[in-house]
């Protein structure tokens, strides 16, 4: 019989706290946005994979080649007395839109 590989339950023995979490969320969300195949990726891989390892937990990347979605730029821009714009994230995989873009009402 193979031996089964036991954790500690306590978030405290591998070092897990409410300040350790803030400070790797802070650390992953100062990336920016980490898109399929971006170095932003690539580097939060890396911070996480070094969390796994200092924790004792076996893990394992794996890379593949995929077809992916590369959104270009997208806002949503709001007309009226005071017109602005909101950055957005496009839906992967989804048609472009027109160049002239898309108009609707709210």
């Amino acid at each position: 019989m193979t031996p089964v590989e036991t954790l500690p339950t306590a978030p405290e023995a591998v070092g897990i706290s409410g300040a350790a979490m803030h400070r790797v969320v802070a650390e992953l969300s100062a990336l920016g946005r980490k898109l399929p195949g971006s170095e932003e990726e690539a580097r939060a891989c890396a911070i996480i994979t070094c969390l796994l390892a200092e924790a004792g937990i076996r893990h394992e990347v794996h890379d593949f080649d995929a077809f992916i979605s590369w959104p270009g730029r997208s806002a949503v821009t709001l007309l009226g007395e005071a017109p602005r714009e909101i950055a957005a994230t496009g839906v992967g995989f989804a048609g472009a839109s027109p160049a002239e873009g898309l108009r609707a009402r709210l």
